[in-house]
């Protein structure tokens, strides 16, 4: 007597290896998802501060470009510096207005930077020394430049 085995057809997976291969390809897709959002919120914080740090510099370039040549000069307060220059019969003042630093020019404002907290301005008289003293930022972020130069027509 003869004893047959029966033999299957193995054509295909089993409802098992359906959701083991399913579970799995969800906790890479969940990992990668992860680790893509990271990604995005770590850019974004750091063009944030690449943000805040290149207004302030642009501010006190500014600053020292415009002030510079200036013939008469003022500090009426710490946040506002008044100017002229050689032939020019305007009336130049740089300020701090909200968050943003601003160029007046016959009372006409021109927005220079923003994202500023605050500006500081201090002047020796004798020696024809402008300081100045800019922090920006946003939120608990904060970046702070200062600077000295010689003022050259006065």
């Amino acid at each position: 007597m003869k004893v047959s085995t029966l033999q299957y057809n193995r054509k295909g997976f089993t409802l098992l290896e359906c959701v083991l291969a399913v579970a799995i390809m969800s906790l890479i897709f969940i990992v990668a998802y992860s680790l893509f959002i990271f990604g995005i919120r770590t850019y974004e914080a750091g063009r944030q501060k690449v943000d805040v740090q290149q207004n302030v510099r642009i501010a006190a370039d500014f600053i020292f470009r415009e002030v510079r040549y200036a013939q008469t000069l003022e500090v009426p307060s710490p946040t506002e510096i008044r100017f002229t220059f050689p032939g020019d019969d305007n009336l130049y003042a740089i300020r701090l207005k909200g968050e943003e630093i601003v160029l007046l020019t016959n009372f006409v404002e021109n927005k220079i930077a923003y994202q500023i907290k605050d500006l500081q301005f201090s002047f020796c008289a004798r020696r024809g020394i402008v300081g100045y003293h800019i922090l920006g930022g946003q939120d608990d972020d904060h970046y702070a430049l200062q600077g000295a130069f010689q003022v050259r027509n006065l």
